[in-house]
C-alpha cells in the first residue's frame, strides 16, 4: 500500500496500533508497509478498506490520499475492531504464517508447575510419543504403500506439522521390519528452485545418488547418457537380488518446476514390466502450488503423482495436550483450563471456522511453543495454571 509507513510516520501510529485496530500482526503491517505483501488469507479489498478506515479517522491527511488514488471518506467512520476471533499476535513471520518463536522451559517456571522435562519440546524418540490423527495415520500409511510399491507421492505439510516425525517413523519401520528397500536421499542442503538464491537439484545429483546408495563402491560417470545407463543397470541388479528402491526428497517445494519433469522420467524406470524406484516428495504447501493441474509444465507428473495433506490438530487439539501431559505422567487440567485451551486455539486461528478466508495454525509445533510461552507467563504471574486471559496477554 504505496505511502503507508509515510502516513503512519505523520500520524505518531505504530504498527502494532494498525494491526491491533483491523485484526492483523504487526508483523504483517510491516510487510505491507514495507514491501507491499498482503496476507493470502485475507481478502486484500476488504483489508485495504479497513486501514483506510483507521487511517481517516487518525485525520490522515487528504491529500496523501488522493496521491495514491484512493478517495477519501468524506465522514469520519466508526473505530474498527479487530475481526472477530482473530487475536493479533506478538510473534515472527514464517512465510505469511505469524507463529510464536521457540523458547525453553524455564527453571522457575519447571518449578512453579513441579516438572522436571517440558511436556511440549515436541521431540519425537519412539513410535510411542507420536500423537496419531486420523489424517496423520492416513499420510504415514500412504508412506508406506509407496515405498514398498513403486508409488509417486507427494507429502504437503506447514511448518511444524509433522513431516519430519513421519519420515523418520518411516526408515525406523523400514528398519524395524527388515524390509530389503534401499532409501536414497538426495542432499538438499542450499536447495533452491532457482540457481540465483541457492542451488538448484540436478538430474545428475540424483542418479549419482541413488547409484551411490544402492552400490557404494561405484564411479559414477561424468556424462548423463552414461550416468542414466549405470542407474538403469544398477537398479536392476539390485531389484533381482530381492531390494526395492525409496527416493526420499525433503524441500521438495523448492524443486524447479525442469527436476520435478525430471522426477517422472526416474518414475518410469522399470525392468520389463516392473518399476524400479519409489519417490516421495515431502514439502511445505508451496509444493501444492507446483503441483497445480493447472501447471501445464508439469502435467505428466501431477497426473501420476498422490498428494496427500498434513491438516492442523483443529478438532484433536485437547486429545493432542492431554497426550502430551501424560508423557510426563501429569493430568493436562494441571498445566490449562477449558477456556484456556478454546483461547489458544482462537490465538492460532486467523478468522472463524466456516468463513472465507479461515485458516488455522494449530499444527503441533506451533502449539508446543504456545504452551512453553504460557506457562513461562502463568509462572510469572504466579498463576496455578494457564487460563484463557494469559494465553491472550503473550
Amino acid at each position: 500500500m504505496k505511502g503507508l509507513k509515510a502516513r503512519l510516520k505523520a500520524l505518531g501510529m505504530s504498527y502494532a496500533e494498525l494491526g491491533f485496530a483491523v485484526g492483523i500482526s504487526k508483523q504483517q503491517v510491516a510487510h505491507i508497509a514495507n514491501h507491499n505483501v498482503w496476507p493470502k488469507s485475507m481478502d486484500r479489498k476488504r483489508l485495504r478498506e479497513a486501514i483506510t478506515e483507521v487511517l481517516d479517522r487518525k485525520d490522515l491527511n487528504q491529500d496523501l490520499l488522493l496521491a495514491n488514488g484512493e478517495e477519501p471518506s468524506k465522514e469520519k467512520p466508526p473505530a474498527v475492531a479487530p475481526a472477530e476471533g482473530r487475536v493479533p499476535s506478538t510473534v515472527e513471520t514464517e512465510g505469511e504464517d505469524m507463529l510464536l518463536r521457540k523458547q525453553p522451559l524455564t527453571q522457575e517456571t519447571k518449578k512453579h508447575f513441579a516438572l522436571f522435562s517440558n511436556p511440549w519440546d515436541g521431540e519425537v524418540t519412539s513410535d510411542e510419543e507420536m500423537f496419531l490423527t486420523p489424517d496423520m495415520r492416513y499420510v504415514r500409511e500412504a508412506m508406506w504403500h509407496a515405498a514398498r510399491n513403486a508409488g509417486l507421492l507427494a507429502v504437503i505439510g506447514e511448518s511444524g506439522a509433522g513431516k519430519t516425525t513421519l519420515k523418520e517413523a518411516l526408515l525406523e519401520r523400514i528398519e524395524r521390519e527388515g524390509k530389503p528397500i534401499h532409501v536414497i536421499q538426495p542432499s538438499v542442503l542450499g536447495l533452491e528452485d532457482n540457481d540465483t538464491r541457492g542451488k538448484t537439484l540436478k538430474a545428475g545429483s540424483v542418479a549419482d545418488a541413488a547409484i551411490l546408495t544402492v552400490d557404494p563402491h561405484a564411479k559414477p560417470p561424468g556424462s548423463m547418457e552414461a550416468k542414466s545407463r549405470m542407474l538403469q543397470r544398477t537398479l536392476e541388479e539390485s531389484r533381482k537380488a530381492g531390494f526395492l528402491h525409496l527416493m526420499l526428497i525433503e524441500e521438495a517445494h523448492c524443486l524447479s518446476m525442469t527436476m520435478i519433469k525430471h522426477l517422472k522420467r526416474f518414475h518410469e524406470l522399470k525392468a520389463g514390466r516392473t518399476r524400479l524406484l519409489s519417490i516421495v516428495l515431502i514439502g511445505q504447501p508451496e509444493l501444492r502450488s507446483k503441483l497445480s493441474e493447472s501447471n501445464f509444465e508439469v502435467r505428466e507428473f501431477v497426473q501420476r503423482c498422490e498428494i496427500v495433506t498434513l491438516e492442523p490438530l483443529d478438532k484433536q487439539l485437547a486429545d493432542y495436550l492431554a497426550f502430551r501431559a501424560k508423557r510426563v505422567d501429569r493430568d493436562l487440567a494441571e498445566f490449562i483450563d477449558t477456556p484456556g485451551i478454546e483461547a489458544l486455539r482462537a490465538r492460532l486461528s486467523i478468522g472463524r471456522p466456516g468463513e472465507k478466508g479461515f485458516r488455522s495454525l494449530l499444527y503441533p509445533l506451533a502449539v508446543n511453543n504456545m504452551m512453553t510461552a504460557a506457562m513461562n507467563h502463568a509462572a510469572d504471574l504466579g498463576a496455578p495454571k494457564i487460563n484463557a486471559d494469559i494465553v491472550r496477554g503473550l
